[in-house]
């Protein structure tokens, strides 16, 4: 619903458990890119990529950073 409700160009999903798996594998929209990051290094995941806690919030940051820096960000 949030992404069949919303306009984004780019969605994130992130989580550190089995229960995050299921929105690992959320279809899209066809125009959004739909990101997806497992955070720890135990089990198995569907997530596209895996990370920890700091590596989330270093993407995070320099995402939030690049929103800024963009023509459509200001």
């Amino acid at each position: 619903a949030l992404m069949t409700d919303s306009q984004a160009d780019i969605y994130i999903a992130a989580g550190d458990d089995q229960t995050d798996e299921t929105m690992f594998v959320v279809d899209s929209p066809e125009d959004a890119e739909f990101i997806t990051l497992k955070v720890g290094s135990e089990g198995a995941t569907r997530a596209q990529r895996r990370t920890d806690i700091r590596g989330l919030r270093d993407f995070l940051i320099r995402f939030a950073n690049e929103l800024c820096q963009s023509p459509a960000g200001k």
